[in-house]
């Protein structure tokens, strides 16, 4: 796993999946069913960001000697740990965004396409986080196999 698929493909899935929503904006359902999406998302992201932020809070201050053995590992260790602090970071900004968006009444305004815009860098974000939702599992799975060899 390299710097690419820690950093640069997630954000480049991102841009690509947010410039298709915002050409394809139609085909993605109704403005309200958007918004319901978007209002949905924060129960979601608030799930996520609490069970990400106790399994940060569990893994560091373990003592365990699985965890011992992981941290052993500085390199796959460490990078997990910035990784899980990015995603729980970004889990809480997007969550605070979805709040704000999914009440906020611009649902309406209808000039230079400001509600595909908003939706399509939405639905990138939500890509973006689910990228980082899945990597940092595999990072999580590979701390653990190597452990067990």
């Amino acid at each position: 796993m390299s710097r690419f698929f820690d950093y640069k493909a997630p954000l480049l899935g991102a841009i690509v999946v947010a410039i298709l929503s915002f050409k394809y904006a139609s085909f993605l359902g109704s403005l309200e069913e958007l918004q319901e999406f978007i209002k949905s998302f924060v129960d979601f992201g608030s799930l996520c960001f609490g069970v990400l932020l106790t399994f940060f809070g569990i893994v560091i201050q373990s003592s365990s000697e699985t965890i011992r053995r992981m941290k052993r590992r500085k390199k796959t260790f460490n990078r997990f740990i910035v990784y899980n602090r990015n995603i729980i970071i970004f889990s809480l900004v997007l969550t605070v965004c979805a709040y704000i968006l999914g009440n906020l009444n611009f649902w309406k305004i209808t000039t230079y396409s400001i509600t595909e815009f908003v939706i399509s860098i939405f639905i990138g974000a939500f890509v973006y986080f689910l990228y980082g939702l899945l990597y940092l599992l595999l990072i999580f799975f590979n701390l653990l196999h190597q452990h067990e060899n």
